[in-house]
């Protein structure tokens, strides 16, 4: 076991679990846990996740859970949260979920709309835009 000092939690919502760990800034993992959750397919080419149960539920109860470890090993000194995207999940004007979240990537009852959008933002600005972005040093 390492001596105490500084912990990073890292949290994962995926596509068919979520997953969580806790480091030290070296990589030593000190805790680590996974929660499976469902992919609803209600129709045939829909994907779709409850935002309240998939991704609020299990961001929370994972960050609980490798919390309660951390405080025999150390201080939570940084998070990070990762999550499937880009997804589309209309709110109402208090941020609650009007409908499931719909799953880009795995969800195809927007493929026509997706693909006319990707031909219409093929720009050199936006193309070039990424180049720079890709080529900022380090230390920017």
């Amino acid at each position: 076991m390492g001596e105490r000092g500084e912990l990073l939690l890292g949290i994962d919502i995926g596509t068919s679990s979520s997953k969580g760990v806790l480091v030290r800034p070296d990589g030593e993992i000190v805790a680590s846990a996974t929660r499976p959750h469902q992919l609803s397919l209600p129709r045939p080419g829909w994907a779709e996740h409850d935002a309240e149960t998939v991704w609020w539920a299990d961001f929370t109860g994972l960050a609980r859970e490798l919390s309660a470890t951390a405080a025999a090993h150390g201080t939570i000194a940084g998070v990070a949260v990762s999550g499937i995207g880009p997804c589309l999940l209309p709110v109402d004007e208090a941020g609650v979920p009007l409908r499931p979240a719909i799953l880009y990537g795995i969800d195809t009852r927007a493929t026509r709309e997706i693909d006319e959008l990707t031909e219409d933002r093929k720009s050199t600005r936006l193309n070039s835009s990424h180049v720079a972005l890709s080529r900022m040093p380090s230390s920017a």
